[in-house]
């Protein structure tokens, strides 16, 4: 059987140490330049700044950088509760899509830099703002998003294709426009382009209501939790993963569930030997926790 060597670098590691190799990259710098030199052709009101010293502590939004003239209007409307105002969120759409397209850039997936962050995320988001704002030389290739590959929780049962959150919304979408074509053809009514436009929008009115209330009754302490695996995971990643999934546990379930379980059954009268026999622990494990629990 093949071993693999402790040596070989993490996945966070990789993408460390290719942020090291960019810093350095002729071509990354001059992408980078032409990149701001556009921005501020097309965003004269939010102006990327001459290169200079990456502040400390620096502030990042969604998770990344922001031109310092944007990132006052943005904290400003978080502050008065504003999500998202018509007149800059193409802006900021914009901002976000062009770090991406850099983050694809500079760790291409065909190299096998995978994204574990998910869909409009991305390990090198802050580092790759940075960049775009200060310039790559006064940025740490430390930015790299800390923790690597983590467990995360899924609002759904993988077991279950329907209880996706995604599977819910089309459902009640696609049943609001059944009973709609149904009623139209019961009563013998034409169907016009309005009247399309109109269910349309209410259809997607209560199917996003339907996806809503499955998000407002996820729990993570329910939960059921993945690991992600990708390819060049490496033993560096397996410990990382697993003293992640340890903390995880530990947060979200308290050091062994099982525990309250023992304390409850032994309130009842149960014996140690009953409890470890009924919960599949050890009678020194049990023994323990009653002894710490009295």
């Amino acid at each position: 059987m093949a071993t693999v060597s402790n040596n070989i670098p993490s996945i966070r590691h990789r993408f460390v140490a290719r942020a090291e190799t960019l810093k350095q990259d002729h071509a990354f710098s001059a992408n980078i330049e032409r990149a701001r030199r556009a921005w501020n052709r097309r965003y004269p009101a939010f102006p990327l700044p001459p290169y200079g010293q990456l502040p400390e502590p620096y502030q990042t939004i969604n998770g990344c950088c922001v031109p310092p003239t944007f990132s006052r209007v943005k904290l400003a409307d978080q502050e008065k509760g504003i999500r998202s105002r018509s007149d800059t969120a193409p802006t900021w759409d914009r901002w976000e899509r062009l770090v991406l397209q850099f983050c694809a850039y500079g760790w291409p997936l065909k190299w096998s830099y995978h994204n574990w962050c998910g869909g409009g995320d991305h390990p090198a988001k802050i580092f790759v703002s940075a960049c775009l704002i200060w310039g790559p030389a006064s940025v740490p290739p430390h930015l790299i998003v800390v923790g690597g590959v983590l467990p995360s929780p899924l609002p759904y049962d993988p077991n279950d294709p329907d209880s996706h959150p995604n599977a819910i919304f089309w459902q009640a979408c696609a049943s609001r426009l059944a009973d709609a074509l149904r009623y139209v053809a019961d009563m013998g009514q034409p169907i016009s382009h309005e009247w399309v436009d109109r269910i349309a929008a209410l259809a997607n009115r209560e199917a996003a209501l339907a996806h809503k209330e499955v998000m407002a009754n996820f729990r993570e302490d329910t939960a059921h939790w993945v690991i992600p695996v990708y390819p060049g995971f490496s033993t560096k990643d397996r410990n990382e993963l697993a003293r992640w999934v340890k903390l995880t546990a530990d947060v979200r379930f308290g050091d062994d569930p099982v525990r309250q379980h023992a304390t409850e059954l032994a309130a009842m009268g149960w014996t140690a030997a009953r409890i470890a026999a009924a919960l599949g622990k050890s009678d020194d494990t049990v023994r323990r926790w009653l002894k710490k629990a009295a």
